[in-house]
């Protein structure tokens, strides 16, 4: 009797930690700095066994003007008659192996998947002429990234990915709207062209098209993918 007991106190313990044990291979992180320019930046990682773990990258803009200052005026050179909005949208699964030390601490290489999109809206004056604006950014891509993670007091992460590299399908949508009967969206689009006329890769690569109100132009090209970026997390 007393044997059983034991055992199966034994097996209540054994279970108990493995329950603990099991609850630390959790981290949530946030990105502290990206929050000065209204990026917030969150990332969770579970761990998968003694060498790997699998993590889920998601942040987003919260929907305003534009970071650091910067005055879309001056950027297009052109008279914004109402503040941009910008937003954004990232996500990217990644696979983690740590290479060096047990998940989730040490060096790591961590293949990923990506999705990313930002859209700003706008008016202003194009050609003494009233209108409103959208510029969209999208692109989906892989590649692979190289970092390290510290935990303090197996509770508090530190985790710095310094190199980040891949491939993505990009795409740049523009468009230009007004009901001015006055305005010739032709003319625009030719501005708009010797604008890009010189620009690497995608200048000469802008698809264009125009109606009565609108004017419209896009181009895809394959590009390089850059991440990096410092998270701070709680282990549970």
């Amino acid at each position: 009797m007393i044997k059983n007991l034991t055992r199966l106190v034994l097996a209540s313990l054994i279970l108990g930690f493995s329950h603990i044990a099991q609850a630390q291979e959790n981290i949530a992180k946030i990105g502290i700095f990206a929050l000065a320019s209204k990026n917030v930046s969150l990332k969770y990682e579970r761990v998968l066994n003694e060498k790997s773990s699998a993590n889920l990258n998601l942040s987003f803009r919260i929907p305003g003007g534009l970071p650091l200052g910067i005055n879309l005026a001056d950027v297009l050179e052109t008279e914004i008659t109402d503040e941009a909005k910008l937003n954004s949208f990232n996500i990217a699964p990644e696979y983690r192996i740590y290479t060096k030390g047990d998940a989730p601490r040490g060096f790591y290489v961590a293949p990923y998947i990506q999705y990313s999109s930002a859209g700003i809206k706008y008016s202003g004056i194009v050609e003494s002429f009233a209108t409103d604006s959208k510029i969209n950014y999208s692109n989906i891509g892989a590649g692979i990234q190289l970092g390290v993670q510290w935990l303090i007091k197996d509770k508090l992460s530190v985790d710095w990915t310094f190199l980040g590299i891949g491939i993505g399908n990009h795409r740049i949508k523009a468009r230009y709207e007004s009901d001015d009967p006055g305005i010739d969206f032709q003319d625009i689009i030719a501005d708009i062209e010797a604008e890009l006329d010189g620009i690497p890769i995608i200048g000469d690569r802008f698809n264009f098209e125009s109606g009565a109100d609108f004017a419209e132009g896009s181009v895809r090209a394959i590009l390089p993918l850059f991440r990096g970026g410092l998270t701070f997390g709680y282990a549970f």
